[in-house]
């Protein structure tokens, strides 16, 4: 579905994929967006299938467009699938294409080498046979403002409801369902429902009188599901897994594709807790939680009843998010701020002294189109290196890449546990596809959640202490902390360098002894880590061709092996702890693999080099995509087909380091 920024294609979108969900079938559905607020083209796309979906793609089979821009926009990218279905408002196609004011201007001057107004690109559709569905969206609209008895203006925000009933009507979905599904949505204010019921119910009859033998080349059918399923996307699922991890302070700059997962925090801040008497006692002695909270809980049949708090801060910038996360983080709150690209520049001086002071303050990074504001509502794996190693100085930190939404909400839990556990700044990095993506899966397991908050000492562990030493040499690195406000732990903190009770020094003794006490940590980490959280090698393990890749490529690359067959040819080695790199895992993956085929969403092959530099090899076909939108799945299959029967024809030679590589160009 295609239409103006503002004009409710996503609530359209929402709508139709709580129905495709509810009759049992898998969707998966991305949000791609204008950066400006309204009027410029945006659009939804859904795929839906029996079984689950991890990838989007190129050819669209239903197309409904809401106005001119959108029209105009994909007939000329060609995306509209062979036997394919386009629904579209019949004021659309007399407009001139230089009269389309919201149109890309370049986009804009590319059409008219070709074409006068919208109607003349036609043509592209009807030679791929596609079924035409035209609707009088100006007619249905000024029934509803004479029914309604309001302005016609009023009555055109109901487009987007005339998409879906269309669309829904097409699929031979049932009227009355529809009018239960926006009951529920629109049901507490009677106006909008009313305005909305009269959409659908008009649209509904609309094709019923001027389509009365439409040949249906598309049905939505039930699939029957035993287990239950939800409907989520990516920010509601790291939002739901910090919040289920313990959370207790998130800080913000508002910035897209972040944003959405704080307000959805800032919605359920405040939560009422059960937690067993002896379980609240054990985790007190512990030094999880402090003794205050006592004050707080209520006692009945053996359960304390907690009223529990998030704090949700919305910072006047990026530095003042990621100071006042390590503020939080300082007094033994599960501290977290949430940003994107721009945003996490800001914050590299604070994310050095969280490293030098070892803090365990989470980052939440979602990647988005750079350098600079670049695209600010497209994607991008551009982050990886700066990621890796953005501030001055040498530090540990942990990055761990989520591959999908399933693994953003269990990694929204583990980079937590991680940070706390190593004492370390970590970065849970994603992009904008996971973010603004949305799919149905199985209920979260709730049995793998896992607490850990590492070594934390206690008023009664300071006791038996003569002099707390913040930093006290250990052999795997990490040293004990104890929260602020406990009594016995007092200790300094600055950027300079420090000795083991936390003062400043410029010893050349101590500099060294504390720097490599800081450094063991990775060592310790890379130990202890499961090997599932380093890397994942998906299909067979022993094959020759491998393909190398981190993040949301994920879905795609599972979905185009399997589409082509390839599951004993070709194993997928995802890698997921990204720094400190897992050298002997990659390593071993890598052990008798004939071709190396990265797959990566930034221009220069970033996990390629990240590669080379701790492993030293080099993959032999680079395939990437820069221009902000997600790969897919068609265009995938092509180059892959192509790498593995090594006619390299369609890649270009990189002179420097030997490997072939393609830009992957799909995309409105």
């Amino acid at each position: 579905m295609a239409g103006p920024q503002g004009s409710g294609i996503d609530t359209s979108m929402r709508i139709f994929s709580q129905i495709v969900g509810s009759l049992g079938n898998e969707i998966f559905s991305f949000r791609e967006y204008h950066s400006n607020i309204k009027g410029r083209h945006s659009y939804l796309i859904a795929v839906i299938d029996e079984n689950k979906v991890n990838h989007l793609r190129f050819s669209i089979d239903i197309l409904a467009c809401l106005e001119e821009d959108s029209l105009a926009t994909h007939l000329f990218h060609d995306d509209i699938s062979y036997d394919g279905v386009l629904i579209y408002n019949k004021a659309s196609k007399n407009i001139l294409i230089k009269n389309i004011r919201t149109m890309e201007s370049c986009l804009r001057e590319r059409i008219i080498e070709k074409y006068e107004k919208v109607e003349d690109l036609f043509e592209i559709a009807r030679k791929k046979r596609v079924q035409f569905v035209e609707i009088d969206f100006l007619k249905i609209t000024s029934h509803i403002a004479k029914n309604l008895n309001i302005p016609l203006r009023e009555a055109m925000i109901s487009f987007n409801i005339i998409a879906l009933a269309a669309s829904l009507k097409y699929l031979n979905f049932d009227f009355d369902s529809l009018v239960n599904i926006l009951k529920q949505r629109f049901g507490k204010n009677e106006k909008v429902f009313r305005m909305n019921y009269l959409a659908a119910e008009e649209t509904y009859k609309y094709i019923d009188e001027n389509y009365k033998n439409l040949e249906r080349r598309f049905y939505l059918k039930k699939v029957e599901k035993k287990e239950k399923r939800i409907l989520i996307d990516g920010n509601a699922a790291v939002a739901i897994g910090k919040i289920i991890g313990g959370i207790s302070f998130q800080s913000y700059y508002p910035i897209t594709p972040a944003t959405d997962e704080s307000v959805f925090i800032e919605a359920n801040q405040n939560l009422d807790c059960v937690i067993e008497k002896d379980e609240l006692i054990k985790r007190i002695e512990k030094g999880e939680l402090s003794n205050n909270i006592l004050n707080y809980a209520r006692l009945e049949n053996g359960y304390y009843k907690i009223k529990r708090g998030i704090v949700v801060h919305q910072s006047e910038d990026e530095i003042s998010a990621i100071g006042s996360a390590i503020g939080a983080a300082l007094t033994g709150a599960r501290a977290a701020t949430s940003t994107s690209s721009p945003g996490f520049s800001l914050m590299t001086e604070f994310l050095g002294w969280a490293g030098k002071n070892e803090i365990p303050v989470v980052i939440t990074h979602y990647q988005r189109a750079g350098p600079s504001t670049g695209m600010p509502t497209k994607t991008e794996q551009g982050d990886l290196l700066f990621s890796c190693f953005a501030s001055h100085g040498t530090f540990p930190r942990i990055v761990l890449a989520s591959g999908d939404i399933e693994e953003a909400f269990f990694d929204a839990i583990k980079i937590f546990n991680l940070a706390e556990k190593y004492q370390m700044p970590a970065i849970h990095l994603l992009d904008k596809i996971i973010a603004n993506s949305m799919q149905t899966l199985p209920y979260f397991d709730l049995s793998k959640v896992k607490i850990e908050r590492g070594k934390i000492l206690n008023e009664e562990d300071l006791k038996k202490i003569e002099k707390f030493k913040r930093f006290v040499i250990t052999n795997d690195g990490i040293s004990p902390r104890a929260f602020f406000g406990t009594k016995g732990a007092i200790h300094p903190l600055t950027g300079d360098e420090n000795d083991e009770k936390g003062f400043i020094t410029e010893d050349s003794y101590t500099r060294s002894t504390i720097m490599n006490k800081r450094m063991k940590k990775i060592e310790t980490l890379l130990k202890e880590v499961n090997e599932e959280d380093k890397l994942k090698i998906h299909f067979n393990k022993n094959a020759k061709i491998a393909i190398i890749s981190f993040g949301s490529t994920k879905g795609v690359i599972i979905d185009c092996i399997k589409k082509m067959n390839l599951e004993e040819k070709v194993k997928f080695i995802q890698i997921r702890l990204l720094q400190p790199y897992p050298v002997k895992d990659v390593e071993k993956a890598l052990e008798n693999v004939e071709m190396l085929i990265d797959v990566e969403m930034n221009y220069n092959g970033q996990l390629n080099l990240l590669n080379r530099m701790n492993c030293l090899k080099t993959a032999d076909v680079v395939i990437y995509k820069i221009n902000g939108r997600p790969i897919f799945l068609e265009e995938l299959s092509y180059y892959l087909k192509k790498a593995i029967e090594k006619d390299f024809s369609v890649f270009e030679k990189d002179e420097l380091l030997g490997f072939y590589k393609a830009e992957l160009k799909n995309g409105v």
